[in-house]
């Protein structure tokens, strides 16, 4: 009989983590220190290891996960997470604030600020407004469940519906089917801009990311470390990364190698960003390629991923959109106050024949613009329009990039494009299209020393063997279809 197979090593991993509290004076004490845990273990059993290595301070159950600098509890930092998967240093405080909570009280945001209040078993979502002094005929109470902001019923108890912190939502407009950004608090509306540091952002269509086997996660350290991009927006996702529940209830199977592929940045700070469902014709549930998300991956030490939401609700068949684009709203560390921008991520109709279908979509994502930085805080305060649309938006030429501009300035007529010259962007030498641009308000583009272009990371020139060897359409599937995109801030705040 032979000896059973020996368990599997599991390798400890250092985590940094910040801790919150001080259960002899009741008074906020901040205290830094490095755990070891092995990295199978879940986030819950973390924060049991935690406490018996940090007997000076209290860990009760009400605290929360999030990374260091980064301002709200993060809701993909949930407890059933395997310490292998966290990135960078994280904080155990209470969600939206570190302030303890009064006992038997709920966290509720409201205007960027936490208010803790005591909620009645029976109490209905206006009664809660009310109590707050709030009018229910132009707020929302909405909460959080980790995958984006859920609308309570209104008559149904509030505390039978709720499973995370409560906000108080402005109603926006009507006009069109928009969702509603999440409120945020801006301290002035004049802005004194002094020198502050560089922010380079790229965009990034990596062809039906997370569904091929022979992808390489090399491609990630090479866009990210070896060009030093602080912000990469990703159209073209195909795969769930972040576990949970889809929209409709199911559970969300990994892709098979999209893990893989995000286990790269374990070993960097960088912070990962998915929206909670897909988009698309069809199928906006697995990890057909009919379908996608849209992604983000950011250096927290520059940035912050504020809040994120699709600018539509429909998200598949949607009348407007063959994938609804998805709002990243970001703020910048440093300064006296906090600078706020919104990146619209974008992948439009295709076919080479689609230039009406893309007008009409570049008219609904300006009309949104136009909404929410006119009509919703603090964007409607802000000297500049902080939105700007990146990605792959299909254009075919030159000549239709001058109809999109067109289309775009008949609502904003302060957006430029930063790929003006159509620059092809694909990898492909034989038909090159300037498929992936970048589009800005001028006077933010003034403001802050923008590039007056974009910047092209050459994939095809830094894989040139495997390019030769492999031929377009297999290199797209190792790589991409389209090289990456970028373009520098000299950053400025206030």
């Amino acid at each position: 009989m032979s000896d059973p197979s020996p368990t599997p090593k599991v390798e400890p991993k250092r985590v940094k983590v910040t801790i919150v509290d001080d259960k002899k004076t009741g008074k906020n004490r901040i205290k830094r220190k490095t755990i070891v845990g092995h990295r199978k273990m879940t986030l819950k059993e973390f924060k049991g290891l935690v406490t018996k290595q940090t007997p000076d301070f209290s860990v009760p159950p009400t605290f929360q996960f999030r990374y260091h600098q980064t301002a709200e509890t993060d809701p993909h930092l949930n407890e059933d997470m395997e310490l292998e998967n966290v990135i960078g240093e994280i904080v155990l405080d209470m969600p939206q604030t570190t302030d303890i909570a009064p006992p038997d009280t709920y966290p509720i945001l409201i205007d960027g600020k936490t208010k803790y209040e005591k909620i009645a078993s029976g109490e209905k979502k206006a009664d809660v407004l009310n109590n707050l002094k709030i009018d229910p005929k132009k707020f929302d109470l909405q909460y959080n469940d980790g995958n984006g902001f859920v609308e309570l019923d209104a008559e149904a108890s509030v505390l039978e519906q709720i499973d995370g912190p409560l906000h108080v939502v402005p109603l926006g407009s009507a006009e069109l089917e928009f969702t509603r950004p999440d409120p945020i608090t801006i301290h002035s509306s004049v802005l004194k801009f002094q020198p502050f540091d560089n922010l380079r952002i790229c965009s990034f269509n990596i062809k039906w990311l997370g569904n091929s086997s022979n992808f390489d996660p090399d491609l990630f350290d090479f866009v990210l470390n070896k060009n030093q991009v602080d912000v990469l927006v990703i159209q073209e996702q195909v795969a769930p990364y972040i576990k949970g529940l889809w929209p409709s209830g199911n559970k969300k199977v990994q892709g098979e190698k999209i893990g893989i592929i995000y286990q790269t940045l374990t070993s960097t700070s960088y912070v990962f960003v998915e929206s909670d469902s897909k988009t698309g014709k069809s199928k906006t549930e697995g990890s057909s390629s009919s379908s996608e998300f849209f992604a983000c991956i950011y250096n927290p030490s520059k940035v912050n991923c504020q809040s994120s939401d699709w600018i539509m609700k429909t998200l598949e068949k949607n009348s407007t959109f063959e994938r609804v684009p998805f709002c990243f709203n970001f703020r910048i560390h440093g300064g006296h106050q906090p600078i706020w921008f919104s990146l619209i991520s974008v992948h439009l109709h295709a076919p080479k024949d689609g230039q009406s279908q893309r007008g009409d979509e570049f008219e609904a994502i300006s009309s949104y613009i136009k909404n929410v930085s006119t009509k919703v805080e603090p964007w409607k305060s802000l000297p500049y329009n902080p939105f700007l649309i990146l990605g792959d938006t299909n254009i075919q030429s030159a000549a239709e990039l001058k109809y999109q501009c067109g289309k775009i300035t008949s609502i904003l007529p302060t957006f430029v494009p930063l790929n003006h010259t159509a620059m092809a962007t694909n990898v492909s030498t034989s038909d090159p299209r300037p498929y992936d641009h970048v589009f800005i308000d001028s006077n933010l583009k003034t403001l802050t020393k923008c590039s007056d272009h974009i910047q092209l990371i050459d994939i095809g020139k830094k894989y040139k063997t495997d390019l030769e060897e492999l031929g377009t359409n297999k290199f797209s599937f190792r790589y991409s279809d389209h090289n990456p995109v970028y373009f520098d801030w000299k950053v400025f705040n206030y």
